[in-house]
């Protein structure tokens, strides 16, 4: 992947081509609804920054990178994803290693435009991250945040999937990512991981008092509304399994 480069047009009216060869992209689409955040910590070796360029080009999405104090070449990589989409894709960076939960918690309220109280976390170098919150707080319109593994075992286009399912049914508010080994379906898990995971998310869901097949799946959606936001306003008390503890919060505060 490169960045795409601009030259102005000659006077007499026609387009010079790219200096690199490269056909221009087409104009974003200027309707965005949706902001997924997706954390990072030494994601360097294996971001595939072009796909996530290549997604927020291409749909009405805005993502949000949440560098959790990486120690490797990771905030470079998300810097350069933001210069080639700057309008769709924005990077936070958290000066010190908060764990998942706190960095999508960070993030997700960020997306929502609610003010961030832990300043104290945010690199002062890199990115502009000062101007990135007052933009969003201006312009909070996204009616769905979540938030998506780095890694994109879940690929990046079964988000109109789970928008499909926001638009269908008005009365859900959570669309979650399941691993499931269908047939011509590529899913490579370890055995023993599988099955452990298999009782932790039946117990969870039993818990929960909701039949969610995949708890930890790193692919969720939610619809924005107060109650989300409520129950992202207070860190989460696990650092492991806040998936289900956003879930609980967010059901009991349903009920």
């Amino acid at each position: 992947w490169c960045p795409v480069t601009y030259r102005m047009a000659p006077a007499r009216g026609k387009k010079r081509p790219a200096a690199d060869g490269m056909t221009p992209p087409p104009p974003l689409p200027s309707v965005v609804d949706l902001e997924i955040v997706v954390p990072c910590y030494n994601e360097a070796g294996r971001l595939r920054v072009h796909d996530f360029v290549a997604f927020v080009r291409a749909g009405r999405a805005r993502l949000l990178f949440v560098d959790d104090g990486s120690t490797d070449g990771t905030l470079a990589a998300l810097h350069k994803a933001q210069r080639a989409c700057p309008d769709r894709i924005g990077v936070l960076s958290l000066s010190s290693n908060v764990g998942k939960a706190e960095a999508v918690r960070l993030g997700m309220r960020l997306a929502m435009g609610d003010d961030d109280d832990d300043a104290s976390l945010v690199r002062t170098g890199g990115a502009s991250v000062g101007k990135r919150k007052r933009k969003q707080n201006q312009n909070a319109n996204a009616a769905f945040v979540g938030f998506w593994d780095a890694d994109l075992a879940t690929p990046l286009d079964h988000v109109g999937l789970f928008r499909e399912v926001f638009e269908a049914k008005p009365g859900v508010d959570m669309v979650f990512g399941a691993r499931v080994g269908l047939l011509g379906r590529d899913i490579k898990r370890d055995a023993r991981r599988h099955y452990l995971g298999r009782v932790f998310a039946t117990l969870a869901s039993v818990a929960l008092k909701m039949p969610v097949y995949d708890t930890q799946c790193g692919a969720k959606l939610f619809r924005v509304d107060d109650t989300l936001k409520t129950a992202l306003s207070e860190p989460f008390d696990s650092r492991w399994v806040f998936d289900c503890e956003l879930v609980g919060r967010y059901a009991s505060l349903r009920r």
